[in-house]
């Protein structure tokens, strides 16, 4: 959580569609793609078509290991969500610019107690 306005190698992008795709200090990668990842999950793939079911929620599992995150460790989150088929785009937080770390909001996450 770095706050810089400029993606460094610890800032990781992961998105879920029809495929799973990650990058390590860049966005928008869509090279490394594919219906499952090896390290992580999304779920449920979809196709944008017009006759899709839209979808009320996706579940994304990264392993903390795999983006240098310990438990406790505040680090720097942002999710552009874009909503299918009205193309209607929503980001959080408010605000936030996938492209600037500055403008992502600050996560924790803590052991269930």
């Amino acid at each position: 959580d770095d706050k810089t306005t400029e993606w460094s190698v610890d800032d990781w992008w992961f998105h879920v569609s029809a495929q799973d795709c990650e990058a390590q200090g860049e966005y928008d990668v869509y090279t490394r793609c594919g219906r499952t990842r090896p390290l992580w999950s999304g779920k449920p793939n979809f196709a944008p078509d017009p006759d899709s079911v839209p979808l009320g929620a996706i579940e994304v599992r990264i392993p903390l290991s795999m983006v240098g995150i310990l438990p406790g460790d505040v680090f720097g989150l942002a999710l552009r969500v874009l909503a299918w088929p009205s193309d209607t785009l929503g980001h959080w937080p408010a605000g936030a610019a996938i492209a600037s770390p500055a403008t992502w909001g600050e996560a924790v996450l803590l052991p269930a107690e």
